[in-house]
């Protein structure tokens, strides 16, 4: 209930200004293809998510355009005579396509409608997030599950992503959830196939995909390893089973990728009449995302040190920001590589269960780093919102290897002061 009321009520207004109006340019795509479903129908346009613009207007990601498409919405007397839509071909759109099914048939007015959608969206965003610190509770102690769970109820990052219809947060967690509870679960000693277990891989992976399309596509992908080694650390299996099982889970979960593109390369061959016309979109669309950046015919002057300058750049953001309190990601990060090693070499009895923890969340790290770093273009200028990829799932694994370095030399010390007297 705590998550649900931070990701849908007011609560980070107080905390962060952005919250209510985060990424309001991508969310207005959705709202867009609602008042285009109102118009032609939900498959019209191949689906695509998009804007209504003034028939006179050549500019399509204008600002305004993004404001006027809720005052569109929100306007019962709304008039499209003097609006065509135009759309945004590099993802499915499967929430719009979902959101505006239940605009379809709802009997309330578009503002509740609006209201209801978000709530939709947070309530999936909290729900996956609790399977994550339900898995938390069954392998660790309740003070570790608290203090992750709070960490990631404080994190504005988490919120505004989850309260924006565009971005769908809980999507992106599906695949490493899959995971790392099927891995849990046969770790436990339950009957599960590894057959079932990349069937559900590619289900999760194709869901994901279909919901908020190429998105940060490359952490996702990564992200399914992070439970891999947790399991694979934790059952002292051979290096040989650990690479066979990889390589099984990383082609699925890419056959499922090019499931998605497929679909839309379909998408386009609707709205544009040619499969090349498709293949040439996504093509255009990687290189495009992975280019060093023009702004403005200005080619940064980063090209010599590129990937230093925006590891930099992503250390220094806030990971949190309560007022003018911030606490920069390069803190967390700093934590939660100490506590690391304090875990791994901290002596303790239970310092070989910390293995698991400790080998995931330094591996994680690279789930974060794969889009940073791939996609450079899009990272050097949507600063506003790739930080996000820092919580998955690594510092989900770092929160808790954060408690649980706590918990453990809070017992230590005790220990040792018991002792003395």
């Amino acid at each position: 209930m705590l998550l649900f009321f931070a990701f849908s009520a007011s609560f980070y207004c107080f905390f962060w200004s952005e919250y209510t109006y985060f990424d309001d340019g991508s969310e207005s795509l959705v709202i867009g293809r609602l008042l285009e479903s109102e118009k032609t129908g939900i498959l019209s346009y191949g689906g695509f998510t998009g804007r209504l613009v003034p028939d006179d207007s050549p500019a399509f990601l204008e600002s305004n355009n993004s404001i006027n498409q809720y005052q569109l919405f929100l306007n019962d007397k709304k008039s499209f005579s003097d609006y065509r839509y135009i759309t945004y071909n590099s993802q499915s759109g499967g929430q719009a396509l979902l959101y505006s099914s239940i605009d379809k048939i709802s009997p309330f007015s578009n503002e509740i409608n609006l209201n209801i959608f978000r709530g939709i969206n947070a309530i999936l965003s909290a729900f996956v997030f609790l399977l994550f610190l339900s898995w938390c509770s069954r392998n660790y102690s309740f003070f570790n599950t608290f203090l992750t769970g709070l960490l990631l109820f404080l994190s504005p990052w988490i919120a505004t992503f989850a309260h924006n219809l565009w971005w769908a947060l809980w999507a992106f967690y599906l695949p490493f959830l899959c995971m790392l509870l099927l891995l849990e679960r046969r770790h436990s000693g339950k009957a599960v196939s590894q057959n079932k277990i990349f069937l559900l891989l590619y289900a999760s992976m194709f869901f994901k995909c279909i919901f908020n399309g190429m998105e940060y596509i490359t952490t996702t992908l990564t992200a399914v390893f992070v439970p891999i080694v947790y399991y694979f650390v934790l059952e002292k299996k051979s290096f040989k089973d650990f690479f066979v099982f990889s390589l099984k889970a990383g082609m699925i979960s890419i056959l499922a990728v090019f499931s998605e593109i497929l679909i839309i390369i379909l998408q386009l061959k609707v709205l544009k009449g040619t499969f090349k016309a498709g293949l040439d979109h996504i093509i255009i669309s990687y290189n495009k995302r992975t280019s060093d950046v023009v702004i403005n015919d200005w080619t940064s002057s980063i090209s010599n040190n590129e990937y230093i300058q925006l590891i930099i750049k992503y250390l220094a953001g806030d990971a949190f920001s309560w007022s003018e309190q911030k606490i920069r990601f390069c803190y967390i990060i700093f934590l939660v590589f100490l506590s690391s090693i304090v875990l791994l070499f901290l002596k303790n009895k239970k310092r070989e269960t910390y293995k698991p923890l400790v080998f995931s969340t330094i591996f994680s790290v690279f789930t974060a780093l794969s889009w940073i770093l791939i996609f450079k273009q899009h990272s050097f200028i949507h600063t506003h919102l790739n930080f996000i990829v820092w919580y998955m799932p690594f510092l989900l694994f770092g929160f808790l290897s954060i408690s649980v370095c706590i918990s453990t030399l809070g017992e230590k010390i005790l220990t040792i002061f018991k002792n003395k007297q």
